[in-house]
């Protein structure tokens, strides 16, 4: 049974469902804070605080090209003041490897949602099937 859950800034596109906490130990918190789902069910289960959820089918109105394909095309960076609001708490996160870093390895602001701590163009890499560089 799993114990201490921590599921935090990921950006998810998902026809089905997004995130689901289930069968965990109720003694210990299991928190879901700063992330954009965009999903049929976006998140089930947690401590819920500080997402963004939307269907599947908006995604495209937050991020630049969910649509695309992977490794070429596909961009989940959020559009310009998308994806931007109040404070998340994820301080907890702060002493796990790379906890204060997003997506891109740049220093994470806890007013972004999501993988990405910015907005506008993507300065970095995009998902794709190979380690990033």
């Amino acid at each position: 049974m799993p114990k201490r859950i921590d599921i935090y800034h990921n950006t998810i596109v998902a026809m089905g469902e997004g995130i689901l906490i289930t069968g965990a130990d109720p003694a210990y918190p299991q928190r879901v804070r700063g992330n954009a789902v965009f999903a049929a069910k976006p998140i089930s289960g947690g401590q819920q605080a500080g997402n963004v959820t939307a269907p599947y089918s908006a995604a495209a109105q937050y991020l630049a090209k969910p649509g695309g394909t992977l490794g070429s095309t596909l961009d989940l960076y959020p559009l310009t003041g998308k994806l931007q609001g109040a404070t998340v708490d994820t301080s907890y996160a702060l002493s796990l490897l790379d906890g204060e870093l997003d997506f891109n390895k740049t220093p994470r602001s806890s007013t972004f949602y999501g993988a990405y701590s910015g907005d506008g163009v993507n300065p970095g890499w995009r998902p794709a099937l190979a380690i990033m560089p």
